[in-house]
């Protein structure tokens, strides 16, 4: 097999190294996919989904009385404002 081989692939050190980037590819690979997989039922999601909700039902969102506590009931910044219009859109 290793006569087949382009002379600069025959070295034993580029064919460990090859090795070892192979598998490094397939461990990142399953580890994000994991964390793709496990992500999908992140809360985060969950409030832009209902901010771009309650933006598309209620326009331009100056305060938001369900989270009082962080003061968002008198004035809420949002910092993703172009997102929500976007998604609020869809």
């Amino acid at each position: 097999m290793l006569a087949r081989l382009p002379p600069a692939l025959r070295d034993s050190a580029v064919m460990w190294g090859l090795a070892v980037v192979q598998l490094m590819t397939t461990v990142y690979a399953g580890v994000y996919g994991a964390h793709i997989q496990a992500g999908s039922n992140d809360p985060v999601r969950y409030h832009h989904l209902a901010l771009s909700r309650l933006s598309s039902e209620q326009g331009l969102l100056r305060t938001l009385p369900q989270i009082e506590d962080l003061g968002w009931g008198q004035y809420f910044p949002d910092k993703e404002f172009l997102f929500h219009v976007l998604t609020a859109t869809g």
